[in-house]
């Protein structure tokens, strides 16, 4: 029971941290972005994936407080696998400017990995 409720409270902590890194550094991380590169394709789809972002995490984590619907839990895991392939791809091709991915990888693959462990623990949180 305890250990379930810790996998809980890291998956949240991820996702708010997740959260305050979308909402405080990422429009000007987009922003250099789209300067430095102005016609890569990349950069041009930079907008919507971040201002999106802020109200699917705002969900997530709302959702997840309540621990409905049952399967919030796997949908945390899906969009934190998407996000730490979208943040790994922008060092990859070069297009980060500055050290963004080294904090937003880790919150996303600790979103990724404590809903993994949540899901499997979901029976002692009296999820089934």
């Amino acid at each position: 029971m305890k250990r379930a409720k810790t996998y809980y409270y890291a998956m949240l902590v991820a996702l708010c941290l997740r959260l305050f890194w979308a909402v405080v550094f990422e429009p000007h991380g987009m922003q250099r972005v789209m300067a430095a590169f102005p016609d890569h394709p990349v950069s041009l789809s930079l907008r919507p994936v971040v201002y999106t972002q802020i109200p699917l995490l705002t969900a997530l984590i709302v959702l997840s407080v309540l621990k409905k619907p049952a399967w919030i839990f796997k949908l945390n895991l899906v969009v934190g696998c998407i996000l730490t392939a979208m943040i790994i791809y922008m060092p990859i091709t070069g297009l980060n400017q500055g050290i963004g991915p080294a904090f937003v990888i880790p919150f996303s693959l600790g979103i990724a990995l404590f809903s993994l462990l949540t899901i499997r623990h979901a029976d002692q949180l009296g999820e089934a």
